[in-house]
């Protein structure tokens, strides 16, 4: 066999291997996303009850198999469970630690993945007491982890989601603090995943604080962004032009080291004309390492 020959036959195999590689990488992907659902406080074509369908509808075209929530209340998560048949969910709201206030869950697919074990916890200067809040927050705050084992693979990783202060600076830093801190003290070595509304833009100290220990899941995307460039639209009414976008990008999903970003998007879908929330979900295909 002559020169090109070789050169072709090897330019074949090395093809064929690579796209074995892609299929076996993107077999092994996790779909996960971030979704602030917006509490149950609009009327009209945004009221709640017209809302759960699209954001159902949004969860299953887009086949997201793990999805940190912010804002949900207890009947807002039942109701969207009840939409989605082999979807469950792990959480506890923030008023009592048990069904009061806001939710900071992690919503599941059964087919896809088991909860091992799970905690939400209280960003404050007493994180055992929910309800209560530090730093001059507006609102009560928590963070919820699950550890999760994925079927297919067998293996295991933390999942983690918040939805930091809408108005108190020191409390979005000391929250994201507390949280990395939290998450540090986990089993060493297993993969963790971190999802949330951190209020807050890529040039922000949160950010920074967050990035120290965690990639930007779409900074080390292997594919471009897909999608807006921004998370938080107030229904669609607020659309900067390109180069503020990035003001506007407040939702993220953060990763460990090693873990691999296949794709990552914002979900700027309209269902039957409207948005399904105030925000458009953010979703990354991962795969563990």
């Amino acid at each position: 066999m002559n020169f090109y020959g070789s050169a072709c036959s090897f330019l074949v195999m090395a093809l064929l291997m690579g796209g074995c590689k892609m299929e076996r990488s993107e077999s092994q992907a996790i779909k996960v996303a971030t979704y602030n659902l917006r509490c149950p406080a609009d009327d009209g074509d945004l009221q709640w009850e017209k809302r759960s369908p699209r954001q159902a509808k949004i969860i299953r075209d887009n086949k997201l198999d793990i999805i940190g929530i912010q804002e949900g209340v207890a009947f807002q998560l039942d109701k969207l469970i009840s939409l989605l048949p082999g979807y469950k969910y792990v959480g506890e709201g923030r008023d009592d630690g048990k069904a009061a206030g806001e939710f900071s869950a992690i919503i599941y697919n059964q087919d896809k993945v088991e909860v091992l074990e799970h905690e939400t916890f209280a960003l404050c200067l007493t994180p055992e007491v929910f309800g209560s809040k530090s730093w001059g927050a507006a609102y009560p705050r928590i963070c919820t982890w699950a550890l999760l084992r994925d079927k297919k693979s067998g293996k295991q990783f933390f999942f983690a989601n918040t939805h930091l202060d809408n108005a108190s600076e020191q409390a979005r830093i000391e929250g994201s603090k507390m949280v990395i801190n939290r998450l540090s003290k986990l089993r060493e070595g297993t993969p963790i995943i971190f999802s949330g509304d951190f209020n807050q833009n890529t040039k922000s100290d949160v950010y920074k604080i967050i990035t120290g220990m965690l990639d930007d899941s779409g900074s080390i995307s292997e594919t471009p962004h897909k999608g807006a460039g921004y998370s938080f639209t107030a229904y669609g009414k607020r659309t900067p032009p390109p180069e503020l976008a990035w003001r506007m990008q407040i939702d993220f999903i953060f990763v460990s080291h090693g873990v691999k970003v296949l794709s990552h998007e914002t979900i700027d879908s309209r269902v039957d004309g409207h948005y399904s929330s105030d925000h458009c979900p953010v979703a990354a295909e991962i795969v563990l390492p």
